[in-house]
C-alpha cells in the first residue's frame, strides 16, 4: 500500500471506532438519564400520592422502592461514567483523525498514538461496580 492508501485506511479505522463510541455514548447517556428521571419522578409521585389520596400500601411501597433501585442500578452499571468515557474517546479519536486529514501527520505516528490511546482508555473504562454486593 502507498502512503495515501494507508492514510485512508487509518482514517477509516479511526472513524469507525469513533462512530462506535458515539453510538454507545448515546445509549449510556440515555440510560443514565432514564434512571435519574425514574428516581426523581417516582419519589415525587410517592410523596404526592401518600399525601393526597388513599392508595394501597403495596403501591406506595413499590413506588417508594423505585428511587433506591434506580440509583443502585445506575451506580453499579456506571452508565453516566461510561457515556463520559465514550465522549472522551470520541474527542481523542477526532484529534487523531484531524492530525491525518488536516495537519499532515505521519501515518506511522498516528497509528502508534492510536495504539497507545486504545491501551490507555481500556484501563480507564468504568467497570461494573459490585463492591457493595
Amino acid at each position: 500500500m502507498d502512503e495515501d492508501q494507508n492514510r485512508a485506511a487509518l482514517i477509516d479505522k479511526i472513524e469507525t471506532r469513533k462512530s462506535h463510541s458515539e453510538k454507545w455514548a448515546g445509549y449510556d447517556f440515555t440510560l443514565a438519564q432514564t434512571f435519574l428521571w425514574l428516581a426523581i419522578l417516582s419519589s415525587f409521585s410517592t410523596a404526592i400520592l401518600a399525601a393526597a389520596v388513599e392508595v394501597p400500601k403495596l403501591v406506595l411501597g413499590f413506588l417508594a422502592a423505585i428511587p433506591g433501585l434506580a440509583i443502585l442500578v445506575e451506580q453499579n452499571f456506571s452508565f453516566a461514567r461510561r457515556a463520559r468515557w465514550h465522549w472522551e474517546m470520541v474527542a481523542k479519536l477526532d484529534q487523531l483523525s484531524n492530525q491525518l486529514r488536516f495537519e499532515g501527520a505521519k501515518v506511522e505516528d498516528v497509528s502508534r498514538q492510536l495504539g497507545v490511546l486504545g491501551v490507555a482508555m481500556e484501563d480507564k473504562f468504568p467497570a461494573i461496580n459490585h463492591d457493595g454486593l
